[in-house]
């Protein structure tokens, strides 16, 4: 096969998938996480999509990205200087001496942890969340585009 056959050949080809994808419009559905190991997605009660028929896009998977720092008191041009802090105390007050105690102070030394190692920049799925769909492949795949973001407190670190 010479260059212009190929080129003919992969010409109609894409004409080919243009004409059945104008035949085909594509479809954007909405789904609930139902089960997330194995990954379900249950369309309506009677269609539920299994793991095996998901293509799942970067935004609905778990991602955690590095911090670029440094410790060594430079910063570097990708970095963020970090540092820490060693704290050395002693308790203001005396122990009353009640319960049976005797009158005693506490020397404390904590030393504090870098800050943001890492950032988590997507979560997971979980169980409830709805996400949006497009059916791929006349049905044959259906590409996990994006959750329905609920601004939540889910794994946040309080100081209470």
């Amino acid at each position: 096969m010479d260059m212009t056959e190929l080129l003919n050949v992969i010409t109609d080809h894409v004409i080919n998938v243009i004409k059945q994808e104008q035949q085909e419009p594509v479809l954007f559905i909405t789904g609930e996480v139902v089960q997330v190991n194995p990954l379900q997605i249950k369309i309506n009660e009677k269609f539920i999509l299994e793991e095996n028929s998901l293509l799942l896009s970067a935004t609905v998977k778990e991602t955690w990205i590095d911090i670029p720092t440094t410790t060594d008191g430079q910063t570097p041009e990708d970095g963020i200087f970090m540092h820490r802090h060693h704290i050395s105390a002693d308790t203001d007050e005396t122990n009353d001496g009640g319960q049976g105690a005797q009158n005693h102070k506490h020397h404390i030394e904590i030393d504090t942890q870098f800050a943001l190692p890492k950032i988590r920049l997507w979560r997971g799925l979980v169980v409830g969340d709805v996400v949006r769909l497009l059916k791929v492949q006349d049905g044959q795949f259906y590409f996990v585009l994006e959750r329905e973001e609920k601004i939540t407190n889910e794994g946040a670190i309080t100081g209470d």
